[in-house]
């Protein structure tokens, strides 16, 4: 009966770390603003002007996907760099603040084969919480959407 009970509680516990793990790799930046379509106008407007690629953008459902790539141009890497798509979720959920919901899905791009017959391979990481690939995003959006 008390191994049941440990196994219980030690499989309750490792559900618990998991999902809170799991909502940790979304970014919620909130801007002090109700216009939810003018917020979605800016940033989209300010995307399509700088180093991030704008995959697909739909302003009904407040959607935005883009992209970022970095390169490594370090020599004799087998790594040639990250691909780093962002899915932004525009929601006005209160009457003050819009909310921004930010994920990040790494892609790491590398080089396979041999000298004379070589091809890149692009893995699929999965989200991520690293700040060094969400900041990029975070840090734009502060600076474009400072004056509201």
């Amino acid at each position: 009966m008390i191994k049941y009970i440990i196994s219980l509680f030690l499989l309750l516990y490792l559900t618990s770390t998991t999902l809170a793990q799991e909502n940790s790799k979304t970014t919620i930046l909130e801007v002090a603003s109700s216009h939810q379509d003018s917020i979605f106008d800016r940033t989209l407007s300010h995307l399509i002007l700088s180093d991030f690629f704008v995959v697909s953008a739909d302003k009904e459902s407040g959607f935005i996907q883009c992209k970022l790539v970095i390169e490594d141009k370090r020599w004799l890497r087998l790594k040639k760099g990250d691909i780093i798509h962002y899915n932004l979720l525009f929601s006005n959920e209160s009457t003050k603040d819009t909310k921004i919901f930010i994920q990040t899905n790494l892609t790491t791009k590398s080089i396979q084969g041999t000298y004379d017959n070589s091809s890149y391979f692009n893995n699929d990481l999965g989200l991520t919480p690293e700040p060094k690939y969400i900041n990029p995003l975070v840090d734009q959006l502060k600076i474009w959407l400072d004056g509201n």
